[in-house]
Formats: C-alpha cells, structure tokens, sequence
C-alpha cells in the first residue's frame, strides 16, 4: 500500500469513527435481482443504502434541512479474494450527476448498459456483466 493510500485510509477511519453512532448506522440493503439483467440472482455481491456523513446541527425534521445528512451508496464486493484484495473507494456523482454512471455506464462496474440496443420505446435497457469490471 503506497504512503498517499495509507493516510488517505487512516483520515477515512479517523472520520467514521468521529460520527456518532445514530449517523454512521447504514440502512444498506443486498441486492440480488436488477432489471434488465438476464442473470439471477446476481452472480456478485452488490449492497446499497445510506451512511450518515455528518449533522447540520438543525433539529428540524423536513427533508431540506434534515438534522443528520446521508450518502448513498453502492458497495460492490471483490469477486476475487475480498479478504485480501484492496478496497477500492470510488466518489462520483453530485448535484444533477448520478453516481449510477460509474456503475453502470463508465466501464468499472460489474455490469454495464447495453447502448446499442434502442429502449427508449419504453422498455427497460438492457444490463450486461462487464468482464473488465475493477471488482475482478
């Protein structure tokens, strides 16, 4: 592990650690079925939800100015050897930019969109297994 990734690492655990319980709780959830996809259930370990990042310091409860703000996220499991292979973290996304692209449209995911097939009759797009996946 390169010194950049270690320090990187040790503030990323400094962070989580300094949350408190309440907002470092993740609602995350397995996913074993996608739309689109032909395989089922899925043949890698996909979870997603939300981690708390962090408090306003607001009270209020609407969804505006939410007390405690989350991040959605989606984990990907190594389908190689996850107790040894590197955890990769990997931000994308942002105001009016899903982080779906990374998954499924940029190539580093495990499944990527179909964009030769037409689906804009209404039908669902097409998902295929990507053999390039960063998770391999």
């Amino acid at each position: 592990m390169t010194t950049a990734t270690q320090v990187f690492v040790v503030f990323l655990l400094f962070h989580v650690s300094s949350l408190s319980q309440s907002e470092a709780v993740s609602s995350g959830m397995l996913v074993t079925y996608l739309p689109g996809l032909a395989v089922e259930p899925l043949p890698f370990h996909l979870e997603t939800g939300y981690i708390g990042v962090g408090s306003t310091g607001s009270e209020s409860s609407t969804y505006e100015d939410a007390s405690v703000r989350e991040m959605f996220y989606y984990f990907v499991k190594s389908e190689r050897n996850p107790k040894e292979d590197p955890l990769v973290l990997w931000l994308a996304g942002g105001p009016f930019c899903s982080g779906l692209s990374t998954l499924a449209i940029d190539g580093i995911g495990p499944i990527y969109i179909d964009k030769v097939v037409e689906y804009n009759n209404g039908s669902l797009p097409t998902l295929i297994l990507n053999p390039n996946s960063w998770t391999k």
